[in-house]
């Protein structure tokens, strides 16, 4: 599903829908599928530049930092009044997007939440390359606080304090802390599974990696006991129940993980293992992500795809052209042959 739509509802308003996960890598070179890249976004919110009003209505756990940080600015330097309504969560990457605009709205069971910035490691490295990724974490995070003081006026120390404690806010407390300027009183559609899924407005969060998990449904469940109990706000769900009241997302859910998990075990003769189990089952990586990792850090197997590629090649009759290939070429070779590879294997046809 693509996780944003831009809508001209009027002559001088206009709207965005930012749903789901924030990203930076189009894929579409091997799986067909539309992903949204930084391009893509400032090509299709140019109809929006010159609109009096732009709404954003929000609803995302965030995902890359650099697209959140460089979707901020894009939204910074644009002239119209931009006004952000979050309709479920406001989380990560997609608070930047939030604090970018000049109104912040959200519903009184509306979520927002900072943390601090993080990155995966997939391979071996001495004590400088760690130095890197730390010192580069900390001027992520040095980043996002310099857009956060300028929506809520807090000093470095205040911001820097919560974002190292991974804090939730929950509808009013993000007015009162400054992220926000107005609730709205109406309750969304809340939902909490066992295997740590938040449903907020019909859209389904993966809270795996969040740490204060346990702290966020006390607060959740004490703001349902507050109100009243009221059966539109929020239910701790299992399985079972998720099934049974929402057999569509259920089956949704169930088969974006089955496919998640045969795309990658379609390239598992061609990554490290030790990368393909983290990226099952630790990370919980696509197969596009990982091949992408894999390719950067040069960890593809390579025995039975030279000998495909060998036969590829004596069969073409390339190797008979006049005039040799430079390294990039061939490295170039090599990827588009991978990618066919793996298009063969999904089905896709190139």
């Amino acid at each position: 599903m693509s996780f944003w739509k831009i809508q001209n509802q009027e002559e001088q308003k206009g709207e965005l829908q930012l749903y789901g996960e924030i990203s930076d890598i189009d894929s579409s070179w091997w799986d067909g599928a539309q992903y949204i890249t930084p391009q893509k976004f400032l090509d299709d919110i140019a109809p929006l530049r010159n609109k009096q009003e732009i709404i954003i209505r929000l609803n995302s756990g965030g995902g890359n930092l650099f697209v959140g940080l460089q979707i901020a600015n894009i939204l910074k330097g644009i002239q119209a009044k931009k006004v952000c309504m979050i309709e479920g969560i406001a989380a990560s990457a997609a608070t930047l997007i939030a604090c970018a605009c000049d109104e912040v709205k959200l519903y009184s069971n509306s979520l927002f939440m900072v943390h601090k910035p993080k990155a995966g490691f997939f391979d071996f490295g001495e004590d400088s390359d760690f130095d890197k990724v730390s010192n580069m974490l900390k001027v992520c995070k040095d980043s996002s606080i310099e857009i956060y003081k300028q929506k809520t006026g807090k000093s470095y120390e205040e911001l820097s304090a919560i974002i190292d404690n991974e804090t939730w806010f929950l509808g009013q407390e993000a007015v009162d802390f400054g992220f926000c300027d107005e609730v709205i009183e109406q309750n969304l559609s809340v939902e909490m599974t066992e295997s740590r899924f938040l449903i907020v407005n019909s859209i389904a969060h993966n809270l795996v990696g969040c740490k204060n998990y346990d702290d966020l449904k006390r607060k959740i469940m004490s703001n349902k006991t507050n109100k009243g109990g009221n059966t539109n706000m929020t239910k701790e769900m299992t399985v079972e129940t998720l099934q049974k009241e929402y057999p569509n997302l259920y089956n949704a859910i169930l088969k974006q993980e089955r496919q998640r998990l045969e795309e990658l075990d379609n390239i598992a003769c061609y990554v490290d293992a030790e990368m393909l189990h983290k990226a099952k089952y630790l990370a919980e990586m696509s197969a596009k992500d990982l091949c992408y990792e894999a390719m950067q850090q040069g960890k593809i197997h390579f025995t039975n795809y030279q000998k495909d590629w060998q036969k590829d090649r004596q069969d073409s009759g390339v190797q008979n052209v006049i005039g040799g290939e430079t390294q990039q070429q061939q490295k170039e070779q090599n990827i588009n042959y991978f990618a066919k590879v793996l298009n063969q294997k999904r089905g896709v046809k190139s």
